[in-house]
């Protein structure tokens, strides 16, 4: 929903969903809901209450045994971490790797890929662009089998990122 362009919109339809989910009942609404609001904080720099509702996303994710959402949310706790200390990069790959994991046990691609890019995003804190670069490939092939044009555009503009970086560089 960031993609948008509108992050008080944005934030404001979450927490609409988020809501409605609650007034229903539905922990796995609520646990999702909470995944993607403290994602959008965290796209935002909104990182302590991006920390508060992706810690509660995954507490209700683990109890009801949401294994989409847990990854999702191990994911960009991995991100997370990595946005608080830059140095933090231990806490950040076992975080994206938890959330590779599980994206791998139940087989989701767009998850997987995501977790990739962060993966990568780790891999250039620890200084190794080439790792990054193999990473960022296998995000790409995994990309395109899920014929998401949005998540493949993505990958391509972490590749451009890291090329523009390395041009930098020399």
């Amino acid at each position: 929903m960031s993609d948008l362009g509108d992050h008080e919109a944005a934030e404001a339809h979450l927490l609409e969903a988020l809501d409605l989910a609650a007034e229903t009942g539905s922990r796995q609404g609520e646990a999702m809901w909470r995944a993607e609001l403290g994602a959008h904080l965290l796209s935002t720099g909104a990182l302590e209450r991006a920390g508060k509702e992706l810690n509660r996303a995954l507490a209700i994710a683990r109890e009801i045994g949401a294994r989409r959402c847990e990854a999702l949310v191990q994911i960009h706790l991995g991100a997370l971490a990595l946005e608080e200390n830059y140095d933090s990069v231990d806490e950040a790959l076992e975080r994206v790797r938890a959330g590779l994991e599980i994206a791998s046990d139940i087989q989701s691609g767009a998850l997987e890929t995501v977790g990739l890019l962060y993966l990568a995003r780790v891999c250039r804190a620890q200084a190794d662009r080439r790792r990054a670069r193999e990473v960022l490939d296998q995000a790409r092939r995994v990309a395109r089998g899920t014929h998401d044009a949005r998540l493949l555009r993505r990958v391509q503009a972490e590749l451009r990122a890291l090329d523009d970086e390395r041009a930098q560089n020399r």
